[in-house]
């Protein structure tokens, strides 16, 4: 290990980390706020190896928000330059917020998000606020969040365009020979292929379409895409669910358990209701009165970490839309045997 050790230092090679600790020092202690690129590597690099390295650190560094390019080839420390690293929280068609990693929230005109979209991690600049608020513009993206998005498609002189739900007030080139077939008026979720530096320059390619914009169903199933809620269960997970609602409830799960079911116990959920997951009971007693509130135990039959367990952690909740709803537990489970039905 010893001579491994030595050989590295003389062949004068430097890891990664060390030139990231190396650019940061020679930044900080520069005489102007910016360094042009060309006599940081000069500093950096005492010898012609490392060019990889250094290049490497360099690009974790601007990814990771610590330094910032300036025009002609210029470099510095985004602290230096009152510089933040944040990421898009939320966009609207015509401006957007970006969520400092320190906290603070700024609103950033569409004219100023320099076509980033929800996720982009970006550098953010004061600029004068309108409202007494943090007000900002984007300077740069330092790495691409989420690069799908949802609208209606629409031909304009025989070209196809997106309509965006958000993110642009203006139509987004559709790009037809990397798209599925869709047809105008078309409810449709798309990915960027091309970035540009506004909205209104990004190109896209349809990788789902949902039916009519004017269907308040494919409207639905739109939201539903780009929120990447799942509507099926995978085979290991409903597998699982069969099987215990094969199995029904056996003799030995009343062991250690209190028996209720010739109480009145209702619930007061509408009679087309098939997930029954809590109910109530009342009883005069003489003391007065003794509400009972009673819950459907899931985890006797969902075991920790089984594939079920796995799948319900992941989607966190029941999603209610509409009339419709997509269950955080298979059917066999919620409308099944974890639900109070009578008897």
């Amino acid at each position: 290990m010893a001579k491994k050790k030595a050989a590295v230092k003389k062949s004068g090679g430097m890891t990664v980390e060390s030139y990231k600790k190396k650019i940061v020092t020679f930044l900080s202690t520069y005489d102007k706020k910016v360094m042009p690129l060309s006599e940081l590597e000069s500093k950096c690099r005492t010898k012609k190896q490392g060019r990889e390295n250094f290049t490497k650190a360099f690009d974790e560094l601007r990814t990771e928000g610590v330094i910032m390019m300036k025009k002609a080839m210029k470099a510095g420390l985004c602290s230096r330059l009152n510089v933040q690293a944040g990421t898009v929280s939320r966009l609207s068609r015509t401006f957007g917020f970006v969520m400092t990693d320190g906290g603070t929230e700024y609103f950033v005109p569409g004219k100023c998000m320099l076509g980033a979209m929800p996720g982009d991690r970006v550098l953010v600049g004061d600029i004068p606020s309108r409202s007494g608020e943090p007000e900002g513009e984007v300077l740069d993206i330092i790495s691409f969040g989420s690069s799908q998005l949802t609208g209606r498609i629409e031909f304009v002189d025989g070209s196809p365009y997106l309509v965006p739900d958000t993110a642009s007030k203006n139509h987004i080139a559709i790009v037809t020979g990397e798209s599925i077939k869709f047809s105008d008026g078309d409810k449709a979720l798309a990915e960027i292929v091309y970035r540009g530096r506004r909205h209104a320059e990004h190109k896209v390619k349809i990788t789902s379409v949902f039916g009519s914009s004017q269907q308040a169903s494919s409207c639905a199933a739109s939201i539903l895409a780009i929120h990447g809620a799942e509507t099926e269960f995978p085979d290991d997970v409903l597998k699982e669910a069969r099987k215990i609602e094969e199995g029904g409830i056996q003799e030995y799960s009343f062991n250690n358990r209190e028996d209720l079911r010739d109480m009145a116990i209702f619930t007061i959920d509408g009679a087309e209701s098939k997930d029954l997951d809590d109910a109530v009971s009342v009883e005069k007693t003489s003391q007065g009165w003794l509400l009972g509130v009673h819950i459907a135990d899931v985890s006797h039959y969902v075991k920790g970490n089984s594939a079920i367990d796995k799948e319900a952690m992941k989607r966190g909740t029941s999603i209610y839309y509409a009339d419709k709803v997509i269950p955080m537990l298979p059917k066999e489970l919620s409308n099944g045997i974890c639900s109070l039905n009578p008897d």
